[in-house]
């Protein structure tokens, strides 16, 4: 978490603070406009170039993998869950994988939908994966790609064959992918402004209560 926020009792709750390597990066490169998205006349702001909000992630997601032996779960903060997520749904995407993730068809969108990502953390290639995932941004390799957000970082690692993963939704077209995934039934995706309005005001009515 970034901010103080009520969790369950038998949640663990760990403050991104926490993660050095994170601090690191974050003190790196903060005050650079570019790595933050904003590119001054060439429109505004773009998200491919948001190193500083995307590759938190990656470090999160990382640092949860060295604590945890099993089949771990990302959900990215934009995410509703409507219905509880049956155990069979979750362990079905990951049986004999490495990770599973919402593909896309690339010649509509270059880059994957990284707002539900599961691993075995058990994966004999898993303690690699995080670490390089985390190096990216550690040493800024990731500029190399053609953009410097989670997705294109993930979908550049994931490409090794010794780290089977299930596209999950390698059967539906366009881009916002996730209704006609596995998922679909039990959560939605807020995109856009007015997805994020809804979802601030779920999160706030959350926190009244």
């Amino acid at each position: 978490v970034e901010d103080e926020a009520p969790a369950p009792p038998d949640f663990q709750v760990r403050r991104l603070e926490e993660i050095d390597a994170w601090q690191a990066t974050n003190r790196r490169y903060a005050s650079i406009p570019f790595l933050t998205g904003q590119l001054p006349g060439r429109g505004g702001y773009n998200y491919n170039y948001d190193l500083m909000r995307f590759c938190r992630k990656a470090y999160v997601v990382a640092d949860a993998a060295r604590r945890f032996d099993g089949y771990l779960w990302w959900l990215d903060a934009d995410v509703e869950i409507l219905e509880p997520i049956p155990p069979a749904v979750l362990y079905a995407q990951l049986d004999g994988m490495f990770s599973a993730y919402a593909g896309r068809d690339k010649r509509i969108m270059p880059h994957s939908e990284l707002s539900v990502l599961g691993f075995d953390t058990t994966h004999e290639g898993a303690a690699a994966f995080f670490h390089k995932w985390q190096d990216l941004y550690d040493h800024g390799s990731v500029l190399a790609l053609p953009g410097f957000h989670d997705c294109w970082a993930y979908d550049a690692l994931i490409a090794d064959p010794g780290l089977p993963s299930n596209n999950f939704t390698a059967h539906v077209a366009g881009v916002d992918v996730m209704p006609a995934s596995p998922f679909g039934a039990f959560l939605v995706h807020h995109k856009g402004e007015q997805g994020k309005e809804r979802l601030a005001a779920l999160h706030a009515g959350a926190l009244a209560g």
